[in-house]
């Protein structure tokens, strides 16, 4: 399986030899397990978004996300392919966020782990208005210390689309907030739904470690 994540990775690429498209691909993920600790100052990292074009997309013909840190750190991961809980996005060095219907349910490998979502997670494109629900939520620290929390959401959808330009492309959306309450903790969300149900864009809380996570689907 890696070496077919490999693979795709090199066609997106464009089939060269760029190293530094490599590198940027690694450090959206293995910045995760040690993002306090990393010295910017001493690291430079590659902004994907000088080395990915559209062109490269549109060839790899796979599904493909962007994912970019608060640091502005960033990089892409593709579709972990068979049946799974959602959708598996995996990294090139086997880190994976999971999405259910565009929400952020989980993540493995990228520190303080968001280790599980459930509840009535919402179908945005069902959404007619607002939508009121609970959601718990269980992250794992880098000291193997697990915390759980519930949250009182509410979201609402906007009736009226707008256009947002993703990697020079242009995606007619639906605009989402999700506000959630819990003891100690409030969080907004946002989400960019298109015409077909896929949410194109969103800015997602991962942890307190790492705030929010920017997510784009690409292809």
């Amino acid at each position: 399986m890696l070496i077919r994540l490999f693979c795709l990775c090199m066609v997106l690429i464009g089939c060269t030899n760029s190293s530094e498209f490599l590198h940027g691909e690694r450090e959206v993920f293995s910045v995760f397990e040690g993002a306090l600790k990393r010295n910017n100052t001493t690291r430079e990292f590659v902004d994907v978004r000088a080395t990915v074009t559209r062109e490269k997309i549109d060839a790899a013909g796979v599904p493909l996300l962007f994912i970019e840190l608060e640091s502005g750190q960033n990089g892409t991961s593709i579709r972990y392919p068979g049946m799974n809980v959602g959708e598996v996005w995996l990294g090139i060095d086997g880190a994976t966020i999971s999405l259910k219907n565009g929400v952020l349910v989980a993540t493995r490998g990228m520190g303080d782990d968001l280790m599980s979502t459930s509840g009535n997670l919402p179908n945005l494109k069902q959404i007619n208005g607002s939508l009121s629900y609970e959601k718990r939520q269980t992250w794992l620290s880098e000291d193997n210390q697990v915390s759980t929390l519930t949250l009182a959401c509410v979201i609402t959808v906007g009736s009226q689309p707008a256009d947002i330009e993703i990697f020079n492309k242009i995606f007619q959306v639906l605009r989402a907030e999700e506000n959630c309450r819990s003891e100690g903790l409030s969080v907004k969300n946002l989400y960019f739904l298109d015409t077909s149900g896929i949410v194109r864009r969103s800015k997602q809380y991962h942890s307190k470690a790492l705030g929010h996570i920017l997510i784009e689907r690409l292809d």
